[in-house]
């Protein structure tokens, strides 16, 4: 047993004929639980004399799964509960000559001192699914980290950005920022991505938890920013810098004010073998340097000054999210400056069309002007569909109107794109933003992270919310995922 005091047990509880508790009756078998190292999770070790089936049942969790076990200990991972809470387990085990059960209780570490408290606008009867749970990363004032909430709000996971001084030897003791958390393909882990959150220094990674807290794998990510996936390989794709001194002549409208030579950051597509440890190793997918992709002012938010990238250095794209669509195994990257998103296959790495943006006239054409998406995030497509959280242009937008939440219909044999369902909200989101599908049967609610305001939103597709989680002033909630099941997380993965 753990000594620091977050344990507590009681055996010998089982339940009488009368469905009742009497404590002086024998249930055949013995139970414990202790705490995991992670909040929100537990871990009860059963023994019997024989073979049997044995699970747990928690107040708000629900039921493990089944664990059929041999004669002897086993243990079972207990997902879902309260962090920081005391809860009321009960363990059931039925063999041949055993059925009985034992109540225990266990009080779980809490949630990181950095997680943002949230303040509930509970369900309607319009939620897809009353129960499960959502995934997410937040930003806060010098501190980031990722959390799992129930439907009440309550954190049953959760662990902050901090780098330990005996963590990955390139980020020891970094103050590190999260921007990306996804569940794994594997349905029992988590990952997230990290890097310097000025952006002055290269030590950015990713890392995998498994969702009992017992390991961890860390991936170094040489120039890694934004946005990663995870592959049906195992291994891992990232967005990364590359940087480049341009005469300022071969920058096109450059303006008279910028440097010569122009010290250019554009994005590449990075993979690597997960655990790989070193700056090299990594494969280059795709590079808009080596691919001749054209690189030109998109902007004043191309800087050139100030210490972003490091002193003087112009972002061009500034990509901001990256997909993999494993049906034809090809990547997607949204670059906000230059309002595109590009399709590289993985296995040419060339780039196969463009949709919006300055050099699409030749590539996929929007079926009306104001389809087009801008300065925007994403994270879910599909073949022939995507949703784009379109931040938009706050000097360009029409009076009353702010960020919106766009589906389209594309299709890539003619490169045609349309939009077939528009949200338009009041207020205008300048950061970051998520609008994902939810991934329950029958069901066409979409799921949101309304970035800036620090809201969390479940929305039917009239625009009606149908229930919300909202933070304090200051706190950003990044992207998000809903969870139906903690035993099999790859359900928040599509619907």
């Amino acid at each position: 047993m753990r000594s620091f005091g977050w344990v507590a047990v009681m055996l010998g509880a089982c339940t009488s004929d009368d469905g009742g508790t009497d404590d002086t009756l024998d249930p055949g078998f013995d139970a414990s639980v202790e705490a995991a190292d992670v909040a929100g999770v537990a871990f009860v070790t059963v023994t019997a004399d024989e073979a049997g089936e044995a699970w747990v049942t928690t107040m708000f969790a629900g039921d493990t799964p089944h664990l059929a076990m041999d004669a002897g200990s086993a243990e079972i991972t207990v997902l879902g509960l309260r962090a920081g809470e005391v809860s009321e387990l009960t363990v059931h085990f039925v063999g041949t000559a055993i059925d009985g059960t034992i109540d225990l209780e266990v009080t779980t570490i809490p949630p990181p001192t950095t997680a943002p408290a949230f303040t509930l606008t509970p369900a309607t009867d319009e939620v897809c699914d009353p129960g499960g749970y959502v995934l997410f990363s937040y930003l806060g004032d010098n501190a980031s980290g990722v959390g799992i909430v129930d439907r009440n709000g309550r954190y049953v996971w959760g662990v902050d950005s901090a780098v330990s001084t005996d963590g990955p030897a390139w980020a020891a003791a970094k103050v590190a920022q999260i921007s990306r958390v996804r569940p794994g393909r594997d349905g029992h882990s988590v990952l997230w991505n990290y890097a310097d959150p000025d952006r002055e220094e290269d030590y950015a990674g990713i890392v995998r938890m498994s969702i009992d807290g017992r390991s961890r794998v860390d991936t170094r990510t040489l120039n890694g920013h934004h946005d990663f996936v995870e592959l049906p390989d195992g291994r891992i794709g990232w967005l990364a810098y590359e940087f480049e001194d341009m005469p300022k002549a071969e920058v096109e409208d450059a303006p008279a004010e910028a440097p010569d030579p122009m010290h250019v950051a554009v994005d590449a597509i990075y993979e690597a073998d997960e655990g790989l440890s070193t700056e090299t190793g990594h494969d280059v997918v795709w590079s808009m340097l080596e691919d001749d992709y054209p690189i030109y002012w998109s902007g004043e938010q191309m800087r050139c000054m100030g210490e972003f990238l490091g002193d003087g250095t112009c972002e061009f794209s500034h990509g901001n999210s990256i997909m993999f669509r494993d049906s034809d195994e090809a990547y997607f990257a949204m670059f906000r400056w230059t309002d595109a998103l590009v399709k590289v296959p993985r296995s040419t790495g060339v780039l196969d069309w463009q949709m919006g943006g300055r050099d699409s006239e030749n590539d996929f054409s929007f079926a009306a002007e104001d389809d087009a998406f801008h300065h925007s995030h994403m994270s879910d497509l599909w073949e022939g569909g995507m949703l784009v959280y379109d931040n938009r242009v706050e000097d360009d937008l029409p009076p009353g109107e702010g960020s919106r939440l766009l589906e389209y219909s594309y299709d890539e044999s003619v490169l045609t794109c349309s939009v077939v369902w528009e949200y338009v909200s009041d207020r205008h989101d300048n950061l970051l933003g998520d609008v994902r599908r939810m991934p329950v049967a029958g069901c066409d609610n979409v799921i949101i992270a309304w970035s800036q305001q620090g809201r969390v939103v479940e929305m039917t597709r009239d625009g009606t919310e149908v229930w919300e989680l909202s933070t304090p002033i200051g706190t950003v909630v990044s992207r998000v995922f809903y969870l139906p099941s903690l035993y099999d997380m790859s359900t928040g993965l599509a619907p």
